[in-house]
């Protein structure tokens, strides 16, 4: 797990994350049959499965799914700028939907 986590506004006091959720995450990357939007329909499904409505767990859950491009890509977005889970859909979005449908 990443122990720094600079593009998500986190409070100071963080939830546990589920217990063994890494064992549960598909990998996602800039390239394969899954869209941004089909990744993230499976977290959010996984998420109320496991009932977990901590905004700063919801934040953190798909950054640890994320490997290369789409990792780095994360990892350089500016130091607290996505403050929520929704900031989060839409940046992931914004970058990663439209390119992953124009490489179909």
């Amino acid at each position: 797990m990443w122990l720094d986590m600079p593009p998500l506004a986190l409070p100071a006091l963080l939830h546990d994350m589920p217990q063994n959720y890494d064992q549960r995450i598909k990998k996602f990357g800039a390239e394969g049959e899954v869209s941004a939007k089909q990744h993230l329909a499976k977290i959010n499904d996984t998420l109320d499965l496991w009932e977990i409505d901590e905004d700063d767990v919801k934040m953190r859950f798909p950054t640890q799914s994320f490997i290369g491009e789409v990792k780095t890509w994360f990892r350089s977005l500016q130091e607290r700028s996505i403050a929520n889970y929704d900031a989060f859909e839409i940046a992931f979005f914004d970058k990663w939907e439209d390119k992953k449908i124009h490489n179909c």
